[in-house]
Formats: C-alpha cells, structure tokens, sequence
C-alpha cells in the first residue's frame, strides 16, 4: 500500500514497480504477476509495456478474453505498437482463429517489411484459415 501511495504522489517511483512486476512475470507467470501488473497500470496508465506484460501474463492464465483486452488497448494507444500486434496475432493462432492471427501478422509485417519470418507466419496463418490466395505473399 506505502509503494501505492508513492507511485501516485511521485510517478518516477512507478518505474521499480513496473520492472520488479516484470521480472516477477518472467520468473512465474501467475495471479500475482497479474495483480503486480494491475498496481504497475495503476501508478501509471500511460505505460503500455505494463498492459502488454499483463497481456500474457493472462495468455499463460488462459484468460484470453482479458488478454485481447490489453492487446487492443496497447494497438489502440501506439498503432505501431509491432509487439502488441504480433502477441496477440500468436494468441490468435494458439487459439484457431488463423484469419485473425494473419491479419495481425500482417498489420506487424507492414511496420517490419523485411521480416522473413514474419511473412511466414502471415502465409501460414492465411493457408490454415484456407485462404489460399492469400498466403501467397
């Protein structure tokens, strides 16, 4: 609670949060990364490795309805935002939903054109949804 209190009166204090939630998150991503992750989001909104971390922090929870959620607010505050696009492009291939993921990939390829691997995983996402047209990039 004292390091809250901290971090709202001084933001600069928020950064030793965020990277002792990251580190935390990259040892054991559990329930208590993700409520690092919340405090870490709640000293400061504007930081959005923070949301990308608590992404997978829910990715690795299962909670993919939570997860899109903090990938959509990273894309929609940075739209260039590559890691966030292709994070959640990768949740969206573990999941099936392969046009999604290639689109995804996609949006990642056009801000990183020289990407080999990239343009892979747009063809192998669009083949797996059956677009065969389409994964001929």
């Amino acid at each position: 609670m004292l390091i809250t209190r901290i971090g709202r009166a001084a933001p600069s204090f928020s950064k030793p949060i965020i990277i002792a939630a990251s580190k935390g998150y990259k040892r054991n991503p559990t329930c208590k990364a993700v409520t690092d992750f919340n405090r870490a989001i709640e000293i400061d909104p504007a930081y959005l490795s923070s949301y990308l971390n608590r992404a997978r922090a829910y990715k690795k929870l299962k909670s993919y309805t939570k997860a899109l959620k903090d990938f959509e607010h990273c894309i929609q505050k940075n739209p260039e935002f590559k890691e966030a696009y292709y994070q959640r492009g990768i949740l969206h291939s573990d999941r099936r939903h392969d046009a999604k993921a290639a689109i995804d990939f996609r949006a990642v390829l056009k801000l990183s054109p020289k990407d080999i691997k990239l343009s892979f995983k747009v063809a192998e996402s669009y083949y797996r949804a059956g677009k065969y047209n389409k994964a001929d990039c």
